[in-house]
């Protein structure tokens, strides 16, 4: 038979495997610092990525404004305003495109074709009340951009103007 033996190690060797408090509130400092860092970084990216966001359904409904003049000489809606409040799900056929339930802006699309005292006048803008403040003014931003032909020469081509 084998016999067992059994080291003996000094009671200060022998304590309870654990997270002394020191360690603990190192960890915690640490977690702390690397958090004070990453959360505004983590809310720039974000931010940059809503705008980038809002900057492609523009871009849609301007290309598709563009298409629908090339094909009907006008701009789409004739003498009037579409509006598409924040988070409703809005589809418009006639130029092709939709806005998904949830969406985070309000967009105004305006469309004017006039014919006038030897004027010829095909203009619209399509308005966005941004849900966010990229800008850090401290304000909700809002845009518009604008696309105007008079008397068949392009006047200003998807100009942008920033208000308040």
């Amino acid at each position: 038979m084998r016999k067992e033996t059994q080291t003996y190690l000094p009671r200060h060797l022998c304590r309870i495997q654990g997270f002394t408090f020191i360690e603990l509130l190192v960890t915690t400092t640490l977690i702390a610092a690397l958090s004070t860092i990453a959360v505004p970084t983590f809310k720039a990216y974000r931010l940059s990525a809503e705008y980038t966001l809002l900057n492609s359904q523009i871009r849609a409904v301007m290309d598709a404004q563009d298409l629908y003049f090339l094909d009907h000489n006008a701009f789409f809606p004739n003498s009037g305003t579409i509006n598409i409040p924040a988070g409703t799900a809005h589809t418009i056929p006639e130029l092709g495109i939709g806005f998904n339930k949830g969406h985070r802006h309000r967009f105004i699309i305006f469309g004017r074709n006039i014919k006038q005292r030897n004027q010829d006048i095909h203009q619209y803008y399509v308005e966005v009340r941004a849900d966010f403040d990229f800008d850090g003014n401290g304000l909700k931003d809002r845009f518009r951009y604008t696309t105007l032909w008079r008397n068949g020469a392009l006047v200003t081509n998807r100009a942008l103007q920033s208000f308040q």
